[in-house]
């Protein structure tokens, strides 16, 4: 027996409907289900960028490309 493939819900395919929805409770659901689809992915990237057990440091980088805020800044 061959594994049924289902395939994984597409925002843009959803989006679409949204647009050309003129029920206000279809619609509704059909933005739920696009942000459902939208925030799955985002996780998925998370999940790939910060794998469990990693760890976001806290640090800041600031980047000085105006070259008169030295004048502003403390410098010692």
């Amino acid at each position: 027996m061959c594994p049924v493939k289902t395939e994984k819900p597409d925002w843009k395919k959803i989006a679409p409907r949204a647009v050309q929805e003129r029920d206000p409770d279809k619609l509704l659901a059909i933005i739920e289900e696009l942000n459902a689809v939208l925030e799955a992915g985002a996780n998925e990237r998370r999940a790939r960028l910060y794998p469990p057990g990693h760890r976001i440091g806290k640090r800041l980088l600031f980047v000085d490309d105006e070259p008169n805020i030295r004048l502003t800044l403390w410098a010692d």
